[in-house]
């Protein structure tokens, strides 16, 4: 059966130079379709979503829009059904398809694994899904459970919103083995965007650039007659999806 691939290039924002900054990841296969009347299977979708097994990220059109009753028998009989037949997902035995939502679902009626993806109508690209599913290769299953969401800005830090401004003050109590209860002091001192590289969040097995605005204070201790000063310090950082707390002091 021969296929048509679906190739592309990752980039990510780089917010530094205010521009997309090419990564590491070049013709990267997003998706291949192939169609066979021989082949017991005639439709086959195998959908690569960056090295991982599911959401496919993109489906073909039929003339001018996306059919989803057409992709849904499709995606269960070709993609899910194959990798949960070797190995590698557990089975998904019950799946439908919502046409004014442009939805397909699937699920694993005993254990209730699921997963549940909508798209463009007008191009077939993911819009958004959530799942919860095993990948049953390797020595111990693991457990997924992701959401993800299309975005069409690269500003993900426009929507944080901080408790506290500059010139602000917070005292804390502290606790350390060592020297035991003390008194710390954190003067507000601004704002900034940064650029964190995580294998948290990862793409092709390669950690992955995200932009998240930092908190920063300089902390205060103290020593029981007066505050001895430290160093500036990040605290904690988020973006308009994650928070992301840092120690509080180095």
């Amino acid at each position: 059966m021969e296929f048509l691939v679906v190739i592309a290039d990752i980039l990510w924002e780089n917010e530094t130079v205010g521009e997309l900054s090419q990564s590491p990841s070049v013709d990267v296969p997003l998706a291949y379709f192939g169609y066979n009347d021989s082949t017991p299977v005639k439709e086959v979708y195998l959908g690569t979503s960056f090295g991982g097994i599911i959401p496919p990220l993109i489906f073909p059109i039929n003339d001018t829009t996306l059919d989803v009753s057409l992709m849904a028998p499709i995606i269960n009989n070709s993609f899910l059904t194959l990798f949960a037949q070797m190995g590698f997902i557990n089975k998904f035995d019950f799946y439908s398809s919502n046409a004014l939502k442009t939805e397909i679902y699937f699920q694993n009626l005993l254990d209730n694994y699921y997963f549940r993806a909508s798209y463009y109508a007008n191009n077939g690209t993911i819009k958004e899904m959530d799942a919860y599913y095993v990948i049953t290769a390797g020595a111990d299953p693991m457990a997924v459970n992701i959401t993800l969401k299309r975005v069409f800005e690269f500003d993900i830090t426009d929507e944080v919103e901080w408790g506290v401004g500059i010139g602000d003050t917070i005292y804390l109590h502290s606790y350390e083995p060592s020297s035991g209860y003390g008194l710390v002091k954190l003067d507000v001192q601004g704002f900034n965007e940064e650029i964190y590289w995580s294998s948290n969040w990862t793409v092709q097995g390669e950690e992955w650039p995200m932009t998240f605005q930092n908190l920063n204070v300089i902390i205060a201790f103290w020593d029981g007659t007066q505050w001895l000063p430290g160093s500036p310090q990040v605290i904690t950082a988020a973006n308009n999806f994650y928070p992301m707390c840092f120690p509080l002091w180095k």
